[in-house]
């Protein structure tokens, strides 16, 4: 066999095999590459959609089956679990009271199973319907998209599993307001918080500008929620515990009640 036959048959071999390990090797980082992308229940387009995606999203990817990848689920991905194997702690936190329990794809036992949560599981309440409850995708819980629609990013997943972050400073609500001229500011006794809650967009638009997020306490939006938007976008719909600073509740003064955040971990 020739020198040149053998360099090909080398070159024809390996391209395959480079390509097909820089996919497969999971989890990794994948971009979404068209719009309003299904994540369906099973690998197949039969199966339902729990979601849609925009193009430019990233997704983790942990598995494949044939010409389907397995991602973890984003935050508003409809899943499901009946009431009757959940003990409310809340009126937004519960507990899996049995073994095995189904999450499914729609809210009822014909929709598709997409695992399943054992005794003692908690589980975050997105909203009560008839005899089930939509939960917050657990971390063990997978749905899949077609692999044309995902296009590999990177292996450094890191940035996915983030648990805590600090932010830096960030400027008072009546500063970034301009309620109040620098020279009439008027000083604003604080103090440090621990709170943990349900991090959501903020409900106020005409807070969202200066606050993206309240935190939600028993049901109750408790605090507007101030810092890096970017990095509290990564922690939306999530229960978290968030340290920062307050106003102190001064008698005959009006203030608003944000929190600057200082440092936020999910709570999982």
């Amino acid at each position: 066999m020739t020198p040149r036959i053998i360099i090909l048959l080398a070159f024809v071999c390996l391209f395959p095999i480079s390509v097909y390990a820089q996919h497969e090797i999971f989890p990794f980082l994948a971009e979404v590459t068209t719009d309003s992308v299904n994540v369906r229940a099973g690998q197949s387009a039969n199966f339902e959609s729990i979601c849609q995606l925009p193009r430019g999203e990233d997704v983790v990817v942990v598995g494949r089956s044939y010409k389907w990848h397995e991602i973890q689920l984003p935050f508003h991905a409809r899943i499901f679990i009946s009431d009757k194997y959940v003990i409310l702690l809340n009126s937004m936190e519960g507990e899996i009271n049995a073994e095995g329990v189904n999450v499914r794809a729609g809210t009822s036992i014909q929709s598709t199973i997409l695992g399943q949560l054992d005794r003692g599981a908690r589980v975050h309440i997105l909203e009560k319907q008839e005899g089930w409850y939509r939960i917050e995708p657990p971390r063990s819980i997978h749905g899949w998209v077609a692999d044309q629609f995902l296009a590999f990013k990177s292996h450094d997943v890191k940035r996915e599993e983030k648990v805590t972050v600090s932010l830096p400073p960030q400027p008072s609500l009546e500063e970034k307001e301009g309620v109040v001229e620098p020279a009439q500011v008027v000083p604003v006794d604080k103090k440090f918080v621990s709170v943990t809650g349900y991090l959501r967009p903020c409900q106020d638009s005409e807070k969202t500008a200066v606050a993206p997020y309240e935190l939600v306490i028993d049901n109750y939006p408790a605090y507007y929620v101030q810092g890096v938007k970017h990095i509290l976008d990564e922690f939306a719909y999530a229960t978290v515990t968030i340290e920062g600073t307050v106003p102190i509740d001064i008698p005959g003064r009006s203030l608003n009640l944000v929190i600057v955040v200082s440092k936020i971990q999910r709570v999982l």
